[in-house]
């Protein structure tokens, strides 16, 4: 039982991140594609796959419809985030959000990035909290929420350095 934890593969995660902005680029021109999450903070154990954010100008409905049609699989909805899977929920290799560009939402995700890979004392606190909560249980959203006091509370500390 439990999230598998990887080893940091950095070389496979951005060369899947590079490959996943190729097409997004094509797809939606004038958005924004940047990799996010675990897989984008050297030598941060993550789960094998690659988190994606990609901004947006205006509403996101019409980036989720073109995903969608190229075949990217559209797991959440919300008006201000979607996210969808590849090549599939079950054997997801890469997670594309799409969010508004500079939304507080999207800002939170680069934030967080930048946090961990600035700050050593933070992503190792992150890394405990991570492995905790991965053993527990192999429900993704039961991880993130696991995960979420301390990500806030990183986000806080990051911001307050930065001013």
């Amino acid at each position: 039982m439990g999230i598998e934890l990887v080893a940091p593969e950095p070389d496979r995660w951005r060369a899947r991140f590079f490959q996943h902005r190729a097409i997004v680029a094509v797809l939606l021109p004038g958005a924004v594609v940047s990799h996010i999450g675990s897989t984008a903070v050297p030598g941060l154990a993550a789960k094998d796959v690659v988190d994606i954010l990609v901004e947006v100008t205006g509403e996101i409905e019409g980036a989720v419809h073109v995903l969608g049609d190229a075949g990217y699989d559209l797991e959440g909805l919300r008006a201000d985030h979607a996210w969808f899977s590849h090549p599939n929920r079950a054997a997801r290799g890469v997670v594309v959000h799409v969010m508004s560009r500079d939304s507080d939402r999207a800002r939170d995700r680069l934030d967080f990035r930048d946090a961990l890979r600035a700050h050593p004392r933070m992503r190792a606190e992150y890394l405990r909290v991570k492995r905790a909560a991965a053993v527990t249980t192999e429900d993704w959203g039961v991880y993130t929420a696991a995960k979420a006091e301390t990500v806030a509370r990183i986000l806080a500390d990051y911001r307050r350095l930065s001013w």
